[in-house]
C-alpha cells in the first residue's frame, strides 16, 4: 500500500489530482489511522495507468507495497468498514497451503478461533499440516478453538444448498467463534462442494455477496473462501472476484472486484 506521495510519484501526477480522483471514486483508495490518511493499492494504480493507455511503471514504490502482509492490509481496511472477505485462488495443493497457511497459523497463534469447512482436503490432512506447523491440534479441537466441518454439516445440510440457511449458520458460528479472549476469528471454506451439483448450488454467488453484509456486524472476523482454479470453471472464478473485496493468489494479494452498492459511483454499471 502506497502513501499519497508515493502514489503521486508512481503515476507522475500531483497529490491534489489523487485526492480529487479518490473523492470522485475514479481511483480507489483506503483510509488508515486516526487521521484517515489515504493509501493506494499498487494494482489499482496499474489498472488506472492501463485504462489511460500507459504502461505500469517499475519503481521502488512496488517494493514498498510488497512489504505489507495480507493480514496487515485487511486490518487497515477493516478499520474503515471494508469486510475481511478474501477469495483465495490456487492451482494445486501446494499453492493452496502456501497461501492459506499464514492465515490459519497467524490466527491460531494469536489465540483466535478457526472454523475450517473442508471438502477436497481430508480432515486428517488438515490436522497433519497444522501439527507440522507446531499447532497443538488436539488441544485446539478439544477447546473448539479449531472446528473442522464437512460439507454435509454446513453447506449441504439435508443434501442441498440454501443461501439464507447458510447465512444464518455463518452468523451463529461467527458469534460463537468470536467469544474468545482474543476477540478475533477466521472462517474458511473449500468451495469444491459446488461441483456436487446439489440443488441450490446456483445460489452460491448471491451467498458470497451477502457475506459482505454479514461481515459489517463482525469486523474482527476474517472469511477466506478457497477456489481451486483447475477444478472450478472460469465463470465461477470470475464470479468469486466479483463478490469479494480481496483476491489472493500466488501472483499476489489484490483488491477484488466487489464494490459496496452504497459506495458505488452513480454512473457505475
Amino acid at each position: 500500500m502506497l502513501t499519497i506521495s508515493e502514489a503521486a510519484e508512481y503515476l507522475n501526477v500531483s497529490k491534489s489530482s489523487l485526492r480529487r480522483w479518490s473523492n470522485e471514486n475514479v481511483l480507489p483508495s483506503f483510509r488508515v489511522g486516526m487521521r484517515g490518511e489515504r493509501r493506494f493499492d499498487i494494482g489499482d494504480l496499474d489498472a488506472f495507468l492501463v485504462a489511460r493507455g500507459k504502461a505500469p511503471k517499475s519503481s521502488e514504490s512496488m517494493q514498498r507495497a510488497e512489504g505489507s502482509s495480507p493480514r496487515e492490509i485487511l486490518d487497515a481496511c477493516a478499520s474503515h468498514g471494508t469486510p475481511r472477505h478474501v477469495s483465495l485462488h490456487f492451482r494445486d495443493e501446494q499453492e493452496q497451503w502456501r497461501l492459506l497457511g499464514p492465515y490459519l497459523i497467524g490466527h491460531m497463534a494469536e489465540g483466535a478461533s478457526v472454523l475450517y469447512m473442508h471438502d477436497s482436503s481430508h480432515r486428517t490432512e488438515i490436522i497433519d499440516r497444522l501439527r507440522s506447523e507446531g499447532i497443538d491440534v488436539e488441544e485446539a479441537l478439544r477447546t473448539r478453538r479449531l472446528v473442522l466441518c464437512p460439507p454435509q454439516d454446513c453447506y449441504l445440510q439435508d443434501g442441498y444448498f440454501a443461501a439464507d440457511r447458510m447465512l444464518r449458520f455463518m452468523r451463529k458460528q461467527a458469534a460463537t467463534l468470536l467469544a474468545n479472549p482474543s476477540g478475533k476469528a477466521m472462517i474458511t471454506g473449500e468451495m469444491t462442494w459446488f461441483l456436487t451439483g446439489a440443488p441450490g448450488v446456483e445460489q452460491v454467488l448471491a451467498y458470497e455477496r451477502e457475506l459482505n453484509v454479514l461481515l459489517q456486524d463482525f469486523p474482527h472476523l476474517t472469511i477466506v473462501c478457497q477456489y481451486h482454479l483447475k477444478r472450478l470453471n472460469s465463470e465461477t472464478t470470475f464470479g468469486a472476484l466479483l463478490t469479494h473485496p480481496f483476491a489472493h493468489s500466488v501472483e499476489g494479494f489484490r483488491r477484488g472486484l466487489y464494490m459496496d452498492p452504497l459506495s458505488a459511483p452513480a454512473n457505475s454499471v
